[in-house]
């Protein structure tokens, strides 16, 4: 769920850049390691059982807890 750089990604990145400059570059070197280890989860989850990480959430879980766990991607891209 992490893994999405499409068009909208980049200009937004691009527009963050504009406005807030280097003083973000901390907080990406901060995020770096564990979203690559998020996304290195997901990915093997992924290819072992191939579910992707929301449906295995709702299988292990429940389905609040699906969506409760895609909430903040979803209220970020209303932003």
């Amino acid at each position: 769920m992490m893994a999405d750089v499409d068009a909208p990604s980049v200009i937004t990145a691009g527009e963050s850049g504009a406005v807030f400059g280097y003083h973000l570059v901390f907080v990406l070197l901060v995020l770096i390691l564990p979203l690559f280890f998020i996304q290195e989860a997901a990915g093997r989850l992924g290819a072992a059982n191939g579910k992707g990480l929301a449906e295995a959430i709702k299988d292990q879980y429940s389905p609040r807890m699906a969506v409760l766990a895609a909430l903040p991607m979803f209220v970020r891209t209303l932003i």
